[in-house]
Order: C-alpha cells, then structure tokens, then sequence
C-alpha cells in the first residue's frame, strides 16, 4: 500500500492499487480462520514521508475500502523507516494520534471499530476520548505493562493505584537486544512473575524496617515491607523524597509524572501512591543515637549501583544490620501500611 517499499510491477503492485494485495491478504485470512472469528488490521495512517508513504488523505481512502473486510482497525503512524514514531518515548506527549484516529474514523463512517494507539497511558486522557468520539477502542500496550491489573483497578474504583507508565522505553522495547525480556522499569515484577512475588511473602508484622534512600527502589522497597505489616521508617538526606526524578521530569519538560490525577504526590515512583503521599506531609530531623533494635531490618537504596529497580525488590535484600543511618539523613514518618 505504500510507495516507500511496495516497488514492485507486478498484479501486486501499486499501479493496480494500493488495497489489492491487502484485501487478498485479508481474504484469505477469513478463509482460514473460518466464521466467527475476529480478525483486524493495524494500518498506518501516516508514514511521515508524504513523498512517497502514506499520507492522512491517501490512508483515509485505504481504510473506507478495507473496512467492510474487517472486525475492527488500529490507526498508527510511522513505517519501517520509522519506528520511534510509533511508539515514541516521553518526549512526545501521550495521546499524539487522536486527531488522526479521528479523521480515520470518521472516513470509516461506521464500516468497523476503529481503535487508536500512540503512547495512549493516561486513563483520564483516553476517557476524554472516547466521550469526545475520536475512536471506538483504545491500544494501552506500554501502560498494561507497567500495571496488568489497570483495568480492574479501574472498573473498581482504585483509580490512584494505577501503576503508571512513564513511557521511558527502556525494558518494554521489543526486538531490542537489550531486552531478551520485555519487563518495565516501574514494575520489577512484569516479564518474572514466575519467579518474582509481586508481595513479599509472609508477615513482617513483628519487624521494624529501616529504608535508607527515599528513591523509587527503597519507596517501593518501602510499601512492600508495610504491606507485609512491618513498621516502615524511611530515611532521606534531601528535604523531600525522589529529588531525582522530580529534577529530571523538570529537565525533561515532563513534569506531569510528578503529580497523578487524583493529587497525590509522585505516582512515578512505583506506585508508591499512598505511602509517598504520607510521608512528604511531613518531615522531622533524625535523632542521635542507635536506631535499630534486635528485630529490626537496616536496607539501603541510596548507594546501590543498578540498571532496574528488580535488583532491590528481592526480599533477600532485607539483612538485619546493627549500624544506624547517618545522622545528617532526614526522616519520614513512620507507617504500618501503605
């Protein structure tokens, strides 16, 4: 269907138009399949080359005449030339292919359900647009990975403890040597749910766990072990917890993973939603003297050298130690739970 690859002169090529080798394609999936089975079609709409791809106008035509052969379409944009612009990192903003879905959509005119894609991770933005019309269905690839229960948490009502995507494409990229497992650097657990428990097993209710690092790993590190009924106290030399992320989302202009929908602070560092929130209320300075008594678990996230957070996640980190933080660390008020 596109000139950028489709070079060839034969009954397949473009001068005997742009659909004939998809509607045969098409065809003969049907066949094989047989009734009753769903079968759809991913189409980019926009291969960002209008010298010789597809084009919005040109795609509009393409997805009219296909449609009455499908069960549903999803509108992308970018071609093999152009991958990172289908799934483009945080640089881009979420939601960057609506218009287009729209445009498609209404060319479609009721054929199939058209779906949209493109960095699609906030669920308030995809509400929006499914009020407003833009497309029938939504892809939410990236955001499923970074939170499998997203629509559960969803359609229960746990909106704020949505896992958030923050569209990094660091460990989710796929046909990428560096990533032999698609996993994701907000949630340790995807891609080693086998192997990894998403909660630490067994209770702690009996432990007094000391959290030296107030990033993402020892805030996540954190929840856990209050999740599991240990009492968490938290320690942190800046005033406020993920110094580090809040100076890159500055940096980087995206600044909105800073602050989650419902105004709790700092979702971006692994749903740490409710403990970030109760421990950013308020700060007080260390006491002198030994912290850690004899049931007590000294972890240290401050120091640790690491690709991932998974390296901090596993419950065998949690050693008891004697030493007590620096005094100079602040700390956070202690919790029984998350």
């Amino acid at each position: 269907m596109s000139g950028l690859t489709n070079q060839r002169s034969d009954e397949w090529g473009l001068p005997n138009g742009p659909t004939s080798f998809a509607r045969a394609a098409i065809e003969r999936v049907r066949r094989a399949v047989g009734p009753g089975k769903i079968v759809g079609l991913r189409l980019s709409c926009d291969e960002l080359a209008p010298w010789a791809g597809l084009t919005p106008d040109a795609a509009a035509a393409i997805a009219s005449e296909l449609a009455p052969l499908l069960d549903y379409l999803v509108v992308v944009r970018g071609s093999i030339y152009s991958t990172d612009a289908t799934t483009p990192d945080a640089h881009t903003a979420g939601g960057f292919n609506l218009d287009l879905v729209r445009d498609i959509r209404t060319a479609v005119d009721g054929q199939c359900p058209v779906f949209a894609q493109g960095s699609l991770v906030d669920v308030g933005q995809v509400e929006w647009a499914l009020d407003d019309g833009r497309a029938d269905g939504f892809d939410m690839t990236r955001a499923q990975i970074a939170d499998p229960d997203l629509v559960e948490k969803l359609a229960s009502g746990r909106r704020a403890e949505i896992r958030p995507c923050i569209l990094c494409n660091q460990k989710c990229r796929v046909r990428d040597g560096r990533n032999p497992i698609v996993s994701c650097t907000v949630n340790p657990t995807t891609g080693f749910e086998h192997v990894e428990a998403e909660r630490v097993t067994g209770s702690m209710s009996r432990r007094v766990v000391h959290v030296v690092g107030a990033g993402p790993a020892g805030l996540e590190a954190a929840r856990l072990c209050a999740e599991a009924g240990a009492h968490v106290q938290v320690w942190e030399r800046g005033p406020k917890p993920n110094q580090l992320i809040r100076t890159w989302a500055t940096a980087s202009e995206a600044s909105r993973w800073c602050e989650s929908p419902t105004g709790l602070r700092l979702n971006v560092s692994a749903s740490v939603y409710r403990f970030t929130s109760i421990i950013e209320s308020r700060l007080a300075r260390s006491p002198t003297g030994s912290l850690l008594g004899r049931r007590s678990l000294l972890l240290s996230a401050a120091s640790v050298v690491r690709t991932s957070l998974r390296s901090t996640m596993v419950p065998s980190y949690l050693t008891p130690s004697k030493r007590s933080p620096p005094n100079m660390l602040r700390r956070f008020p202690p919790t029984d739970r998350s």
